[in-house]
């Protein structure tokens, strides 16, 4: 009777796993649709008010983890720090920019011309869209398929033990 509970224990901490590994690209693909409004809004807050990054980031508003790393960048550059050092500060570990496309926005933000600017926020936004594409399409292809790999390497692991 325990090693039946034992083995249905691992089946399910496998069938856990895989379902957090798909919630994991879930917050992926929510953090690069965020950033990708973002980018459309810093466009538009530059082109036609010439904003600063700092009031740009103060003012967008979304509901995933982009949220607290641009909290995080907003008390760098309070503490002194400049905004591209406060940037590359934050999101230099950032667990959802595999492509350093974040990291690399904004470094350059608000170092260049109105015009320069825009054309920075267009080539993150194309740099952009093909892993955004390529993490959708994964999580719609594969989206059942990280729970059944964590259930059947549940049930190996459950044979083996036992």
């Amino acid at each position: 009777m325990i090693k039946l509970l034992g083995s249905l224990l691992i089946i399910i901490s496998g069938t856990f796993i895989g379902k957090s590994l798909c919630d994991d690209l879930k917050q992926k693909i929510k953090f690069l649709d965020d950033f990708q409004k973002f980018l459309f809004y810093t466009k538009s807050e530059i082109e036609y008010r010439n904003s600063h990054p700092n009031s740009i980031v103060q003012t967008f508003k979304c509901n995933s983890n982009l949220d607290n790393f641009f909290e995080k960048c907003l008390v760098l550059t309070r503490n002194g720090e400049n905004f591209p050092g406060a940037w590359e500060k934050t999101f230099y570990n950032c667990p959802f920019d595999e492509n350093k496309i974040v990291l690399n926005f904004g470094r350059e933000l608000g170092a260049y011309d109105v015009k320069n600017q825009i054309l920075l926020c267009n080539l993150t936004i194309d740099n952009l869209n093909p892993v955004l594409k390529k993490n959708k399409s994964c999580m719609l292809n594969n989206k059942k398929l990280f729970i059944t790999l964590g259930l059947c390497m549940g049930s190996i692991i459950s044979i083996l033990l036992f």
